[in-house]
C-alpha cells in the first residue's frame, strides 16, 4: 500500500531512504530503491527509462534467491539477438525481479510534477501502474498536492515541513561563513533577530529553499541598517522572492551586471543561442573538454541544445564510449536517446558494449542491447566480444559472455576460437571455466589453423593446470599437429614430466611414432630438453625401449650417436639392450667407436654395461 509525505524535499527523502536502508542492511530479503522526479524538467523520463533504472536498483541487491528466471530468460534471448527487450517489458522485469524478495520499500520523490513526455502518457502510465504493484512492494511518494492520494487509494499520509532548529542551524551557518554578515551581525541581538526573521519565514513557507534565498538576499547589504530593512521586506514564498531578484536585477547600478544577468535569463528564454559544436584551436570540442573535467551537468546541457553525440576525434574518442567507459549511465541514456550510433568504435575496436561488459556494467549493457547494440561484433581481425575477453585475460568478462550466451564456436581470421586464445595466453583459470562449459566440450579439439588442439597448445606452454583441465573435460590426447607429432611427443621433447604423468595415462599406444619413425622416447633423447626422469615416466608407462626408428636406431643407439652420457646411462638402468643390432648389424657400441666426437664417457658406461657391472656415477 503507498504511504504519502506533504512538502517534500531532497534533504527529507535522502534521510528517508537512509534510515530504510538501516533498517533493512541486515534482512537479506528486504531491498529499498527509489526514484527522484526532477522540479524544472520539460518533461519526465519514459516509463521504460523509470522501470528499468529501478530494476537495475534491485539487481545490485543480493537476494536470497538471486536472479529471477524470467529475467534471465529474457536477458538471454536479447543478448543473442533473437528477442530485444521491448520497452513496455521492463515493468514486468521489474515485478518479476520484486517477488525474490519478501518486501521491496520503493521511494518516489516529487510524484506529483511526473510530467508526460512527446509521445507517451508517462504520467498516466506510472500512476496506474502503481495502484497494481504486487503487495509485497511498499510504496513511499512525496507530492505537494493532494490530488494524488484519491487517484492511488493512500493508506496513510504523513506532513513533512522544515524542522525549525535545521533552518536555524543553516541560517547561522551562512551568518558565520560570510565574512560581511559575520562582522555587521557581531551583536548577538541582531544575530537573533536575523535567525528568527528568517527562520519563521522558511517555516511559514513551507520550503527550506526559503531559507537560501533570503540568506542570499541579505548577503548583499553591506550595513546594519541595510540589513535591517532588508529583513522587514523578505518575501514570504518562493515566487515572491523570485521576483524580488529580478527587481534588484533591474534596479542596479552596475551595467555589466545588469546585461550579464539578462543575457543568462535569454539563455533560458532562447535554446541553442551559440553553435555547441564549436571547437578549440586544437579541434576539441566543448563536449569533449566537459567530459574530460566530469563536468556532466554541462554535458547534459551540451548535448540537449545540439552537441554532435556522434563526434569521433582522430584518436577514436566518442561521447557514448566515454559515457559508458564512465558508468554514467544517466548520459549514456541521454546520447542513445539524442542518436548516439551505439555500435561506433574507438581506435581499438572496441565498442560501447564491449566496455560495457568489461566493467561488468549490467544496466548499461542491457540498456544497449535494447537499442540495437550488435552482441556480435568482431574486430578487423575476426575477433568476438569473447576472444578479446579471453585474449586479455579478463576472467569476470568470460563468465558474463558465457553466462548469456555468447557464441564459443567462431574462429576469427588467423583460425583461433576463444579456447585457443585463453590457452596460448596462459590464462590456466579462463581455460578451466571455458573447458567446462557445455558449448565448449563439444569443439575442444577444434584445431587452428596450424593444426594445433588446445591440448597441444597446453602442452606447448609446459602448463599442467591446462593440460588437466583439457583432459578432465575429454580432451583428445592422440591427435597430431601438422608435422606428425601428438601432444605426447612434445611433452617428452620439452622433458614437459608433469604433462607426460597426465598424457601417458590418457593415450592408447604410447609407441607411436612420427613421420620419422621416432617414439617419444626417441624424442626425449633427440631434443636436449628431457632428463633422466622423463625416461623412467616413459618406461614406467610402458614405452618400448628397443624401437628402431627410421635410420635403423634405437633409443639407445640415438643417445650414444647424439652424446647424452646421462641418457644413455637412465636407458641402460631402464633395461635397455646394450647387445641390440640395427638393420646394418651395428650396435650401441660401434656407433660409438665409429663416431668422430669424443664418446669417452658413453663408451665407459658401455663397457661396464657389456661386463654387467652395476651402473653407478660416471
Amino acid at each position: 500500500m503507498p504511504w504519502h509525505t506533504r512538502n517534500p524535499g531532497i534533504r527529507e527523502n535522502c534521510a528517508c531512504v537512509d534510515t530504510l536502508r538501516n533498517e533493512i542492511k541486515q534482512d537479506k530479503d528486504a531491498a529499498c530503491i527509489y526514484f527522484y522526479f526532477h522540479e524544472g524538467d520539460d518533461r519526465s523520463p519514459p516509463v521504460a527509462r523509470i522501470w528499468s533504472t529501478l530494476l537495475g536498483q534491485l539487481l545490485q541487491h543480493e537476494g536470497p534467491k538471486g536472479v529471477a528466471e524470467a529475467l534471465k530468460s529474457k536477458f538471454n534471448n536479447s543478448f543473442r539477438g533473437s528477442a530485444p527487450i521491448h520497452p513496455l517489458e521492463y515493468l514486468k522485469l521489474f515485478k518479476a525481479q520484486a517477488s525474490t524478495f519478501k518486501t521491496v520499500y520503493l521511494v518516489i520523490d516529487a510524484l506529483d510534477i511526473c510530467t508526460n513526455g512527446d509521445d507517451e502518457r508517462t504520467r498516466h502510465s506510472i500512476h496506474q501502474a502503481l495502484k497494481k504493484l504486487p503487495h509485497n512492494i511498499r510504496v513511499l511518494f512525496t507530492s505537494r498536492s493532494d490530488s494524488l492520494t484519491r487517484d492511488l487509494g493512500v493508506s496513510q499520509k504523513l506532513q513533512v515541513t522544515p524542522n525549525q532548529s535545521d533552518i536555524e542551524t543553516y541560517v547561522k551557518d551562512r551568518i558565520d561563513g560570510d565574512s560581511v554578515l559575520h562582522r555587521v551581525l557581531e551583536d548577538t541581538k541582531h544575530r537573533e533577530d536575523v535567525v528568527s526573521r528568517v527562520s519563521e519565514l522558511t517555516k511559514t513557507g513551507g520550503m527550506f529553499l526559503l531559507a537560501r534565498l533570503h540568506m542570499d538576499n541579505l548577503s548583499k547589504q553591506g550595513t546594519l541598517a541595510d540589513i535591517k530593512d532588508a529583513l522587514r521586506r523578505l518575501p514570504a514564498t518562493s515566487s515572491l522572492a523570485f521576483e524580488a531578484s529580478i527587481r534588484r536585477i533591474l534596479r542596479t547600478d552596475n551595467a555589466f551586471e545588469s546585461d550579464l544577468a539578462k543575457h543568462v535569463l535569454t539563455w533560458v528564454r532562447e535554446p541553442n543561442p551559440v553553435d555547441a559544436n564549436q571547437r578549440d584551436p586544437d579541434g576539441k570540442s566543448a563536449l569533449y573538454w566537459a567530459f574530460c573535467y566530469e563536468r556532466y551537468p554541462a554535458v547534459k546541457l551540451l548535448i540537449e541544445h545540439g552537441a554532435d553525440v556522434n563526434e569521433k576525434n582522430v584518436d577514436g574518442w566518442t561521447p557514448l564510449i566515454e559515457a559508458v567507459r564512465n558508468r554514467n549511465e544517466d548520459i549514456v541514456w541521454l546520447l542513445i536517446k539524442m542518436g548516439a550510433q551505439v555500435d561506433q568504435t574507438d581506435s581499438k575496436g572496441w565498442s560501447p558494449l564491449l566496455y560495457a561488459i568489461e566493467n561488468q556494467s549490467k544496466n548499461m549493457v542491457w540498456l544497449l542491447i535494447a537499442n540495437k547494440a550488435n552482441v556480435k561484433p568482431r574486430n578487423d581481425k575476426g575477433m568476438t566480444l569473447l576472444h578479446r575477453a579471453c585474449h586479455g585475460g579478463r576472467l569476470k568478462e568470460v563468465a558474463f559472455l558465457l553466462e548469456n550466451g555468447a557464441e564459443t564456436r567462431s574462429k576469427d581470421t588467423a583460425g583461433f576460437t576463444a579456447l585457443h586464445y585463453a590457452v596460448l595466453r596462459g590464462w590456466d583459470e579462463i581455460v578451466g571455466l571455458l573447458a567446462s562449459w557445455g558449448s565448449v566440450r563439444g569443439i575442444i579439439d577444434e584445431p587452428d589453423a596450424k593444426g594445433n588442439r588446445a591440448v597441444m597448445l597446453a602442452t606447448l606452454r609446459k602448463s599442467e593446470a591446462m593440460v588437466q583441465a583439457l583432459i578432465d573435460n575429454g580432451a583428445s590426447c592422440e591427435d597430431r599437429d601438422l608435422t606428425g607429432l601428438t601432444p605426447l611427443h612434445h611433452a617428452a621433447r620439452l622433458g614437459f614430466n608433469k604433462g607426460l604423468e597426465l598424457l601417458i595415462n590418457e593415450v592408447g599406444d604410447v609407441d607411436l611414432t612420427d613421420r620419422k619413425g621416432f617414439t617419444a622416447v626417441h624424442h626425449a633423447i633427440n631434443s636436449g630438453m628431457a632428463n633422466a626422469d622423463t625416461i623412467k615416466l616413459l618406461k614406467a608407462g610402458g614405452a618400448d625401449l628397443e624401437v628402431q626408428e627410421h635410420d635403423g636406431l634405437t633409443p639407445l643407439m640415438l643417445a650414444v650417436h647424439l652424446g647424452r652420457p646421462s641418457l644413455t646411462r637412465q636407458l641402460l638402468i631402464q633395461g635397455a639392450n646394450v647387445h641390440a643390432k640395427n638393420g646394418k648389424g651395428w650396435t650401441a657400441m660401434r656407433l660409438a667407436n665409429a663416431s668422430t666426437s669424443d664418446h669417452s664417457t658413453a663408451k665407459r658406461i658401455l663397457e661396464r654395461a657389456l661386463q654387467g657391472r652395476l651402473l653407478g656415477e660416471y
